[in-house]
């Protein structure tokens, strides 16, 4: 989703590990995952997750010739929402500007940064406002807190609780941080999604809390337990009730990614989206469309990865009565929405 800002993320890859030399195995297929993986035991996972962000940073400058404002997840984060503005103000195809065109009342996103966020909050505010409308209008965030412990089971009712644990000793204050445009992060009980006030469900972590960006493989597994054993109030427990009558659309993911992957597996393994799936009999169906870039799976015919992709999101289903219906689209992000928008331009 990112591309235009700073470049396919295999391409930060490549030359990522082209710049290690012989540090690193000689392979094809280096992502991020796999490559900060590798690193991490190496370089220690502190110093992989900060190069990440200072070579997102220059990769950033490259694609859009604008100087970092500073060095940091922070300023990377103003410094990204800044550029996808500029674009968006130069082209009305920019890809966060259509999608906030489309006044979806959920966005779910992998991006860790405010483009989505901005976007929507300027395509909102440039809306004309009802006479009569009197609630809150504008994005808010939702960040899946995958980091987040689980909370501590309750004592049995015939057991008295454990005495409180002493007070640590007073930290030093912490050291001052330089003003940046900021919204509140973390909703653990958002209000419900509409046009108006959209929902942004940042999947991945995001920026304004640096540990909590999803980067290597470990940080995917641990996401995929986390999700699987934690309590309801660590999921995005607003999404239940949206979800029960609407479909999904995945944009800007790659065949191979382990983000894409990932958060399938995620969403099928939801007791509600179990719920969903089998209520298909009873008449309100459950359809998924996946846009793929045509250049992203050169290497498979298009039956394959049709069949890839109904097997990830019904691995154990037969595949002539799946309840899931799956749609592949196979063009271009931008022009995908190019098209979307102008079959649909009041959604």
């Amino acid at each position: 989703m990112l591309d235009h800002l700073i470049g396919p993320s295999a391409r930060l890859a490549a030359a990522w590990a082209a710049d290690l030399g012989n540090d690193v195995p000689a392979r094809e297929d280096w992502d991020i995952p796999n490559l900060t993986q590798y690193l991490g035991p190496i370089q220690g996972a502190d110093e992989v997750r900060e190069e990440y962000y200072e070579r997102l940073q220059r990769a950033l400058t490259a694609k859009t010739g604008q100087e970092p404002s500073g060095s940091g997840p922070e300023y990377l984060l103003a410094d990204l929402t800044a550029a996808a503005r500029r674009a968006a103000e130069k082209d009305t195809t920019e890809v966060f500007r259509m999608l906030a065109r489309l006044h979806l009342p959920v966005y779910l996103t992998t991006c860790p940064d405010d483009a989505l966020f901005d976007a929507l909050k300027r395509s909102i505010d440039a809306r004309p406002k009802p006479a009569d409308a009197t609630a809150e209008r504008g994005p808010f965030r939702q960040v899946c807190n995958w980091l987040r412990k689980p909370p501590e089971p309750e004592p049995p009712a015939d057991r008295p609780a454990d005495p409180p644990a002493p007070s640590p000793p007073p930290a030093d204050p912490p050291a001052p941080r330089l003003p940046i445009p900021a919204w509140p992060v973390d909703h653990l009980t958002p209000p419900p999604p509409a046009r108006d006030r959209p929902l942004v469900c940042h999947l991945g972590g995001h920026l304004s809390d640096p540990p909590s960006v999803l980067l290597n493989e470990d940080h995917y597994l641990r996401f995929l337990v986390r999700m699987a054993v934690t309590s309801s109030h660590c999921r995005p427990s607003v999404l239940a009730a949206q979800f029960l009558n609407t479909d999904l659309l995945f944009l800007g993911f790659r065949l191979d990614d382990v983000a894409f992957r990932t958060f399938v597996e995620v969403f099928m393994s939801l007791e509600w989206v179990q719920n969903r799936r089998g209520s298909k009999k009873e008449g309100r169906g459950f359809d998924v469309a996946v846009q793929l870039d045509p250049d992203a799976a050169a290497t498979a015919s298009a039956e394959r990865v049709q069949q890839h992709i109904e097997r990830l999101f019904n691995p154990e289903s037969n595949p002539r009565d799946n309840p899931v219906n799956i749609r592949i689209y196979w063009d271009g992000l931008r022009s995908f929405l190019r098209e979307l928008d102008k079959r649909c331009p009041t959604l």
